[in-house]
């Protein structure tokens, strides 16, 4: 049995949240989980396996953040507009997944990538200096990424501008006529995004900008 996962941070988790019941939650699954032996004889069950969740049945089924609006959001603009190719760059999993029901995908990041999907490609690329001809790109996204850019917070460099240059190589690549999406945050937190507010993004004025908040990362 590994002491800190099957008893030491189930126990402390369960008492945080839900006091002196959160103890009697982990008893309870204790004696749940002896049940479950008894009754599963063919199944391999031993104490080093018993990694409890006393406390997840007083949670809710998930969480609709501020992150999933923005992406529900933005895959429905992106459906409505039916593009044969769309590229993203450095938005989350969750949203990639949604636009690549919608049209193919290429995604673009600083970092490596290991995703082998039909309809999916990676190309790794900076924000502050895209892969891409000017005016090249017919449906372009990139959501609550822009504000991060210049901190260093995923390998980039410290650039104090680095916000900018992002908004301006979104406006570059963008093809006359297409669409930009981009989300922002309206609230800061030192070190981790900035804020940022717009009603165009390099010049450009009529890409598609939507502003989310609160910001919680």
């Amino acid at each position: 049995m590994n002491l800190k996962q099957s008893i030491i941070k189930p126990v402390l988790q369960a008492l945080w949240t839900r006091k002196v019941a959160g103890l009697f939650d982990y008893l309870r699954v204790v004696r749940e989980f002896a049940v479950y032996r008894r009754r599963a004889r063919a199944e391999d069950v031993s104490l080093r396996n018993f990694f409890p969740f006393p406390i997840d049945r007083y949670q809710s089924a998930g969480e609709a953040g501020m992150y999933f609006y923005q992406d529900v959001l933005c895959a429905n603009l992106i459906k409505q507009s039916a593009p044969i190719r769309h590229v993203d760059v450095g938005s989350s999993m969750m949203f990639v997944a949604m636009a690549l029901q919608l049209a193919d995908l290429l995604y673009v990041d600083l970092r490596p990538l290991a995703i082998n999907i039909p309809g999916f490609s990676f190309q790794r690329g900076n924000l502050t200096s895209l892969p891409f001809e000017s005016g090249s790109i017919e449906s372009l996204s990139s959501l609550s990424v822009v504000e991060h850019v210049g901190l260093g917070r995923y390998g980039d460099a410290l650039d104090p501008m680095g916000t900018d240059k992002a908004c301006s190589e979104l406006a570059r690549v963008l093809k006359p006529g297409g669409n930009l999406y981009v989300a922002v945050p309206t609230a800061a937190k030192a070190s981790t995004h900035k804020v940022w507010f717009a009603t165009g993004i390099g010049g450009v004025t009529s890409c598609r900008i939507y502003a989310v908040a609160p910001a919680t990362e």
